[in-house]
């Protein structure tokens, strides 16, 4: 489980979130490139970002509207990549 402590807007207050982390592996220089190629780390999660959870979990579930049991991150080639489950 992967815990980040974000600022939520909505409620003016610091919270929480829990999200999986899961570990996998490519070569680092295809890795955007082949996002749409890689296995998501669960079916039917596609990548939102090949970086910076810190950033881009709070906005997939503050400005997206993303619960954040449905939010992954795998580790591929030493980049924390961020998933979510596509409705």
């Amino acid at each position: 489980m992967y815990r980040i402590t974000c600022y939520n807007g909505e409620t003016d207050e610091n919270e929480t979130l829990e999200v999986d982390y899961v570990d996998g592996g490519i070569c680092e220089t295809i890795l955007w490139d082949a996002r749409d190629r890689i296995d998501p780390p669960y079916r039917g999660y596609i990548m939102f970002a090949s970086s910076d959870p810190e950033t881009n979990v709070p906005h997939l579930v503050n400005e997206m509207g993303i619960d954040e049991s449905e939010i992954a991150i795998m580790e591929i080639a030493g980049h924390e990549t961020i998933w979510y489950k596509e409705e």
